[in-house]
């Protein structure tokens, strides 16, 4: 039964959700702004996007400073570095990461298409801009793992299981995309993100997975800007069937040394 408390605790998530869609909001409005002064659409959006997103990490950063969370101060945040349990973990959910980015994204290639609202060709112009692609790989991630992490699934855990937590901050980091075909993959990325937030209990760990996830799509999509397609990528079907089974067996090796580790909370 949800109580008056884990009501206001749900609010709170949906502050964050708020939160994130003003600032993107913020940098809609921009793009017009700067559009009519002259600027073209690749800088528009890069400009736009770095806006929206240091906003959030401001507006974050000022909701700590205000309202002082006893679980949101600087040390608890980005606690880690130097405790061995932590850091390995840390290392355990990074490594995790690579074999699941690309199982997901080969999924989804073989799968029926979900429709693009983004456009391939904005994602690129984006990523050709120095700033637009700082964004992207760096500066964006750590924003949406401060809302949706930091934020969300905190708030959602201190009413619900972990498991709820972790599956509704999840899904809504998917749909706040806002583009069917990535909310897929950004909801199987989210489950590895607040997993790792809660196992480490720290945002060091999803903040560096998510850099990562982003940094490989980047690099792909500016080294093979005509075909990025993982298959094509790697050499063919036989090779895409092979790493396939690889990744399978690295997830097994891996998740096995996660259980080895146990599942308490730090």
């Amino acid at each position: 039964m949800i109580t008056g408390k884990d009501f206001n605790k749900i609010l709170l998530a949906f502050f964050f959700i708020c939160l994130f869609f003003i600032c993107q909001g913020v940098g809609g409005f921009a793009t017009v702004f700067l559009n009519f002064l002259g600027l073209s659409l690749d800088q528009t959006m890069s400009v736009a996007l770095a806006l929206a997103n240091i906003l959030g990490i401001s507006f974050f950063g000022f909701y700590c400073l205000v309202a002082r969370p006893a679980d949101l101060t600087w040390k608890t945040t980005f606690r880690g570095v130097g405790d061995a349990r932590l850091c390995r973990r840390s290392l355990l959910s990074l490594l995790l990461a690579p074999p699941l980015i690309f199982l997901v994204n080969w999924l989804i290639e073989i799968l029926p298409s979900l429709p693009d609202w983004v456009g391939e060709q904005n994602l690129e112009g984006l990523m050709r801009q120095p700033l637009g692609l700082l964004v992207v790989s760096v500066v964006g991630p750590v924003c949406e793992e401060l809302l949706f992490r930091g934020g969300v699934q905190r708030s959602l855990h201190r009413a619900f299981s972990p498991k709820v937590s972790i599956c509704c901050a999840a899904l809504l980091f998917g749909f706040a995309h806002l583009n069917p075909a990535q909310i897929p993959a950004a909801f199987i990325l989210g489950l590895l993100l607040g997993f790792a937030y809660w196992w480490t209990g720290s945002l060091i760990a999803p903040i560096c997975i998510h850099i990562l996830n982003n940094s490989l799509a980047c690099a792909i999509g500016l080294l093979s800007p005509d075909d990025d397609n993982i298959v094509h990528l790697v050499g063919g079907t036989t090779n895409a069937g092979i790493i396939v089974l690889v990744c399978l067996f690295l997830l097994y090796i891996l998740w096995r040394a996660v259980q080895k580790e146990g599942f308490q909370e730090v």
